[in-house]
């Protein structure tokens, strides 16, 4: 689990990164430089670099919120002035917000304009997301718009605010640990982009919340995830299989382990794990897979499931049994109402010899008894478990249902010998 959220983090940080965006770092980078050593000649080409750079935030944003990966390319969009305008827009709010912070001061003081203000600081991702979303001026203005897609969104309305919170503040921090202006300039770009696509991921894991449509749909996303998924499991059964001819087994199933733990694979994909495993002329890493995560499945209402997989593995060796006695009396349970009763069997009659606890035994005990009394031919199988049992507790040790069951197997005459005189 770990594993994975370190490498969401490694891919959202390395967003920037990518190719276009890369050129755009350094084409935004070059041009501040070329408008810094022109001086005030260079505040014409400032002022459009500026106004370049916000389009483009807010075209990342919009692509990272309709779910597509690739960044935004630079295109003849960010160009045109009639175009993308929604920077405006933001201006235009942030004005509006500032003229009555203004006025709120004149007319009740200054806490009034700083509780308005405070008030303005925890909605502005509201606002900006509505801009973002509907491209339309009042519904950023509109309070109840924005609490309502602040209380929709949750716990990730928090991510929304820190994106804005360290696009904003990053200009102020940067110079304290940066001296050299050139890089000062890189790191800031891409700080602006990092938090751009946050922000925009943010609206796309929350787009069912605020009934956001995205162009790429979450089925196909999940698809091609589990397809990137399923090759990185390749890779690691790859490995698994190097150590297991090798002779290192115990290597090869803890990194088998670490490798499903990483990847946080479904039920599903695990069960195809465990099949490629019992498919391997060395089956003993597919029965210690399943001979540990039995229990997992019970506990997790995969009983169906698990059995199949109890099944199989019992299929390669009678003496397979789950390491969870609960899990194993489950399965024992399910198998017979499934008219298994042979498997069944296999790990009920048994039970005491591969588990600990009076309790579980018992009960094991039990219900192998009375299936084994209920088969004609069965009554000496049922006394051998019974044996089992009082040598282990005492006669006075068995609950009372076996006691009886005991004293009727005990009743029992024994087997009629054979023509040739032997039982």
């Amino acid at each position: 689990m770990l594993h994975a959220h370190l490498r969401s983090a490694a891919k959202l940080l390395g967003y920037p990164l990518q190719p276009v965006p890369l050129i755009a770092i350094v084409f935004f980078t070059l041009g501040f430089a070329l408008a810094a050593m022109a001086g005030l000649l260079g505040l014409p080409l400032f002022a459009l670099l500026v106004v370049w750079l916000a389009k483009y935030v807010f075209i990342v944003v919009e692509n990272s919120a309709q779910g597509r990966r690739e960044p935004p390319v630079l295109s003849r969009e960010m160009i045109n002035p009639f175009g993308e305008s929604r920077h405006l827009l933001l201006l235009g709010v942030l004005a509006i917000y500032a003229g009555f912070a203004a006025w709120l001061g004149g007319m009740l003081g200054r806490d009034a304009m700083l509780l308005f203000l405070w008030a303005v600081a925890l909605l502005l991702p509201a606002s900006i997301a509505l801009l973002t979303v509907e491209q339309r001026l009042l519904p950023a203005l509109d309070p109840l718009r924005m609490l309502r897609l602040a209380a929709a969104l949750r716990w990730r309305y928090a991510l929304l605010w820190l994106a804005v919170a360290g696009c904003v503040s990053l200009p102020a921090l940067a110079p304290l640990l940066i001296r050299q202006p050139l890089l000062l300039v890189v790191v800031w770009i891409y700080g602006v982009l990092l938090c751009a696509h946050a922000f925009g991921r943010v609206l796309y894991e929350g787009r069912d919340a605020i009934g956001l449509d995205v162009e790429i749909e979450p089925d196909r996303v999940l698809a091609r995830l589990r397809r990137e998924r399923w090759q990185r499991i390749e890779r690691v059964l790859d490995e698994v299989w190097r150590q297991a001819r090798q002779g290192k087994l115990r290597a090869a199933y803890a990194a088998l382990l670490t490798g499903l733990e990483e990847e946080v694979v479904d039920t599903q994909e695990r069960i195809a794990v465990h099949e490629r495993l019992l498919g391997w002329d060395d089956r003993s890493l597919a029965l210690a897979h399943a001979r540990d995560w039995l229990g997992e499945l019970v506990r997790g209402g995969e009983t169906p499931a698990a059995w199949r997989l109890c099944a199989d593995c019992l299929s390669v060796d009678a003496r397979f049994r789950p390491a969870d006695a609960d899990a194993a009396f489950a399965l024992a349970k399910f198998a017979l109402e499934g008219g298994d009763t042979d498997r069944a069997l296999l790990l009920l009659e048994d039970f005491d010899t591969h588990y600990d606890g009076r309790g579980p035994i018992q009960a094991a005990a039990l219900l192998a008894i009375r299936v084994l009394l209920d088969r004609r031919d069965d009554a000496q199988r049922a006394g051998q478990v019974i044996d089992r049992l009082r040598a282990r507790f005492g006669a006075a040790g068995l609950r009372p249902e076996l006691a009886a069951y005991a004293a009727t197997v005990d009743l029992r005459p024994p087997p009629a010998p054979s023509r040739d005189g032997r039982g």
